[in-house]
């Protein structure tokens, strides 16, 4: 079948685990997996857009990522799926992402599939912190459950959806995530009271916003108000979209990871392209910021794992915290690192050693301004590559950064000018062994002076002044002797004339 998107694809071989959930004594524990960081530290400081699918176990949200990755268009193997009793997704996987390596101008779209909800392995406070963690981290949320929108289905989320119990108000300065609510096997007709048809989007605002069902049950009753009071505090943007059976058969339904996509109900393929459409069009228009400016992958990666330590700490989770920690965290210790870098090399050059740019000392004032800015500039270059944060932190630890390398670049320069000043003593000292030899040869003098004249070239121009003028003393301490010498033989020989 066609393509339904022209957006270029970064494919995985699999599904790639993000988030490890283990149970250490009687509490749960959180680890972030250098493997799934290390696929997004590969695009370095892209702009990142995240689509998380959440929902309650054994709703089909694997295959709905297969389907939003065009897998089961293609006819490609579909990632991890099932329907047992167990959970087939633990804590946090990375399926994918669209939009080409080679479209860096872009935000990068990965796609997060949360551990289902109410799986008989999983707790309350496990399926809360889970939804809780996605949600900060999205740009758009996709809660994927099956049916209509009923007292029964926000009850089932009560316990989820308490995003106010994990999240510390005063601390939030994450972009909050568009909620997309898709409703799988969908077959009602949509009205309102009086019978007029309405959108699934005006669907879901109705149910949000209507008074829970008169109930024996009141407990129930007042946590199906709680959650849609929670849904609609978070969640400022929020639409709905509706997909009907992908197939007619029972027989089918149960073997959806062997059927083909052309096999699938035409409205259900018609829905599918409208919510990978709808879905591409939202992250692409809200990449994941803080503070008004957008993260890159390196970025987001580093406050997951800030986000993860407060998890494990039982805090509630402070976006404007963790990316503090994360902005200084990471600047601190990548300026130490390239402060190391830049400083082996400009003490390599101050003991005398040769570089690997082929520089050692003494040198031109003009070669060694070069050789610091060339320095500069690489590390400059690295810094921008990598650095995390924003740009008042960042210009923050580069500044400084600059400085300690500067004291530094101060003291190779009075090297340059104590090695300089020593070669050119010894240089002009035999110069001048020369000009006190009265039985030096002119083949002697003049290869001296080429020797001289060549060194000179390469001093910079403090010493060479000081034993310039050191030589032209010299110089004329010779000329003068001679004068004295010439002027006493002439007058010896004057005084021999007369007698």
């Amino acid at each position: 079948p066609p393509r339904s998107s022209r957006t270029p694809q970064v494919e995985l071989d699999a599904p790639v685990q993000l988030l490890r959930v283990n149970r250490v004594g009687g509490q749960w524990k959180y680890e972030v997996c250098p493997e799934g960081v290390a696929v997004l530290e590969r695009h370095g400081s892209r702009r990142i857009a995240v689509a998380s699918v959440c929902g309650l176990y054994r709703t089909g949200k694997s295959f709905l990522l297969n389907l939003l990755l065009e897998r089961v268009q293609r006819g490609l193997p579909l990632f991890k799926v099932g329907g047992t009793t167990r959970a087939c997704t633990e804590g946090l996987w990375l399926y994918g992402s669209l939009g080409g390596a080679d479209d860096d101008r872009s935000p990068l779209l990965a796609f997060l599939d949360c551990e289902g909800f109410g799986s008989t392995e999983s707790d309350r406070q496990r399926d809360a912190q889970l939804m809780t963690l996605c949600a900060l981290l999205s740009s758009v949320l996709v809660l994927n459950t099956k049916g209509a929108l009923n007292e029964g289905l926000f009850n089932t989320l009560a316990l989820t959806c308490r995003f106010a119990e994990h999240i510390e108000e005063q601390g939030q300065e994450a972009s909050r995530p568009t909620l997309l609510w898709v409703l799988r096997d969908f077959m009602l007709e949509l009205h309102d009271a009086a019978g007029h048809s309405i959108t699934p989007d005006e669907y879901l605002e109705q149910a949000l916003r209507a008074a829970p069902t008169a109930a024996h049950d009141q407990e129930r009753a007042q946590s199906a108000k709680e959650v849609r009071s929670s849904l609609l505090k978070f969640f400022s943007h929020r639409s709905c979209m509706t997909l009907v059976q992908p197939c007619v058969e029972e027989a089918d339904l149960q073997n959806l990871e062997h059927m083909s996509y052309s096999s699938l109900r035409g409205e259900f393929r018609a829905g599918v392209e409208a919510l990978r459409g709808r879905l591409v069009a939202a992250c692409h228009a809200s990449p994941k910021t803080l503070r008004g400016e957008p993260i890159g992958c390196r970025s987001f990666a580093a406050l997951l794992g800030q986000l993860v330590e407060a998890m494990n700490a039982n805090r509630s989770l402070s976006v404007k915290g963790a990316w503090e920690s994360v902005q200084h965290g990471a600047c601190g210790q990548l300026a130490d690192e390239l402060r190391a870098q830049g400083t082996s090399v400009l003490r390599a050059l101050a003991a005398g050693q040769r570089v690997a740019s082929g520089a050692v000392l003494p040198m031109q004032d003009e070669a060694l301004r070069e050789l610091f800015r060339n320095q500069r500039h690489t590390l400059k270059s690295q810094w921008d590559n990598r650095a995390v944060g924003e740009e008042a932190v960042r210009k923050e630890y580069w500044q400084e950064l600059k400085e300690s390398l500067a004291r530094e670049e101060v003291l190779v320069r009075q090297q340059n000018a104590r090695m300089a000043d020593q070669k050119l003593q010894e240089a002009f000292k035999r110069w001048q062994d020369y000009l006190d030899d009265e039985n030096a040869k002119s083949a002697d003098g003049e290869r001296l002076a080429s020797e001289l004249g060549r060194l000179m070239d390469s001093m910079p121009a403090g010493p060479l002044s000081r034993a310039s003028r050191g030589a032209l003393e010299a110089a004329a301490r010779r000329v003068t002797a001679a004068r004295a010498a010439i002027a006493a033989t002439a007058e010896h020989f004057e005084e021999a004339k007369r007698r």
